[in-house]
């Protein structure tokens, strides 16, 4: 492929990430496009997201099994922690398949908030765990602390205000 001018934009709005840009020729006597990505990988975009709020999942469940569960093995950690695990990985590969930024708390922060609580107390319920009233408000609060809590902290170490 070859650049029409200077610089030129791929017109798939989902490729926005991909220019053309013409480079000096090597021993050629004309301008080779060359391919460049502007953007950090998309692993990168998504992993370190995932990775934080599966850690929140997992804090909330490891605070749930060290206040009720105390005798239990460790293992209903996993138990406790996997609805709302599930969720927040289904609503951040959301994010990511819509090209969304999954770092910034509003609106995608609220999103894989609302889907994690959602989702994750209904897949709860499904596999026959309770859903008692203070579990419900107990957990919503930590997770809304949590997972927003760690979107607002990155966009002020970045410099940028949350929206």
């Amino acid at each position: 492929m070859v650049a029409a001018g200077p610089t030129s934009t791929t017109n798939d709005p989902a490729r926005s990430d991909i220019t053309l840009e013409d480079r000096p020729p090597t021993g050629a006597c004309h301008p080779v496009a060359v391919l460049t990505t502007t953007r950090a990988r998309p692993t990168l975009r998504w992993l370190g997201p995932l990775a934080v709020d599966l850690g929140c999942v997992v804090a909330l469940a490891a605070g749930g099994k060290s206040s009720h569960e105390v005798d239990a093995s460790d293992w209903v950690v996993l138990t406790i922690a996997w609805p709302f695990a599930a969720a927040a990985a289904v609503a951040l590969a959301w994010l990511v398949s819509r090209g969304r930024p999954t770092r910034r708390t509003w609106p995608e922060g609220a999103v894989v908030l609302a889907t994690t609580y959602v989702v994750g107390m209904l897949l709860r319920a499904a596999s026959g765990r309770g859903l008692a009233p203070g579990f419900l408000i107990v957990a919503g609060a930590f997770l809304a602390l949590t997972m927003l809590g760690w979107r607002v902290v990155v966009q002020l170490a970045a410099g940028r205000h949350a929206r």
